[in-house]
C-alpha cells in the first residue's frame, strides 16, 4: 500500500471521452506528515508546558500546557521572546550561561523561576535544547519546562520542619506504620546513647527499660 497524488482531467471529443492523468508517488510525504501529526498530538499531550523558538529567541510554538501554566495564549505569546516570563529573580549571567550553552550547541537544564501574565512567580524544571537543520546548523530550540512549584514548597516546608526538629531541645524519632525508626534527631542521639545509624531500622523497643508493664505498652 502507498500514498498517491492523483491530478485527472476529463476530455470529451470524438464521440468518446477519456481522461489523461498524472499519478505522483508521496508516500514519503505521507509518512513525514502522520510523524508530525503524532509529534504534535504528543506535545500536546505531555502534560509540560512546550514551546520553540527561532535562532533569535522569538517563540514559534506553544502547546496548551505552556498556555495553562503562564496564562499567555499562543497567540499572545509567538513572536514575543521568552523575557516574557522574566520575574527578576536570576541574574545576566543565569541568562548568558543559558544562551552560551545552547548557541554552542549543548543541552541546559536547571531550575527557573518564571513569572505568569497575572505576575504570579512560579519554579520550572527547565530543559532547553538546539535542533539542527540538514545542513548542522541550529534551526531553532526547544523548551521543556516542568512546573515544580509545589514540590519546592513541599521541600521549604520539609527543610523549616526539619530545622525546628533538630533545634528543638528535645529528643524526637519518626518511624513507620509498624514502629521501625526512620529518623531520629542530635537531641536523640545525645540522651539515649545511641547513634542515628544505630538507631535507623531499629524499634524504639530498643529503649525498654523494664519500668511499664504489657499493658503500658
Amino acid at each position: 500500500t502507498l500514498w498517491v497524488s492523483i491530478t485527472a482531467v476529463r476530455t470529451d471529443g470524438e464521440g468518446r471521452t477519456y481522461a489523461d492523468g498524472v499519478v505522483r508517488d508521496i508516500d514519503t510525504r505521507k509518512e513525514q506528515e502522520t510523524e508530525l501529526s503524532q509529534f504534535h498530538r504528543a506535545v500536546e499531550s505531555s502534560g509540560h508546558s512546550v514551546y520553540f523558538t527561532d535562532r533569535g529567541g522569538n517563540i514559534t510554538y506553544a502547546n496548551g500546557a505552556f498556555e495553562e501554566t503562564t496564562g499567555y495564549s499562543a497567540e499572545e505569546a509567538i513572536g514575543q521572546t521568552p523575557r516574557i516570563l522574566k520575574s527578576g529573580e536570576h541574574d545576566r549571567e543565569f541568562y548568558e550561561t543559558l544562551w552560551g550553552t545552547i548557541l554552542s550547541g549543548d543541552v541546559w537544564h536547571d531550575e527557573i523561576v518564571n513569572r505568569t501574565k497575572g505576575g504570579q512567580r512560579y519554579v520550572a524544571d527547565q530543559t532547553i535544547a538546539p535542533v539542527e537543520g540538514p545542513d548542522g546548523d541550529i534551526e531553532h530550540f526547544v523548551a521543556i519546562n516542568i512546573d515544580i512549584t509545589e514540590r519546592k514548597r513541599r521541600e521549604q516546608t520539609l527543610e523549616q520542619f526539619r530545622s525546628a526538629v533538630e533545634h528543638a531541645g528535645h529528643a524526637v524519632l519518626i518511624t513507620d506504620e509498624h514502629g521501625t525508626i526512620e529518623y531520629v534527631n542530635d537531641a536523640f542521639e545525645e540522651i539515649s546513647g545511641y547513634s542515628a545509624a544505630e538507631a535507623i531500622g531499629e524499634s524504639p523497643s530498643v529503649l525498654k527499660s523494664g519500668e511499664h508493664d504489657r499493658a503500658f505498652y
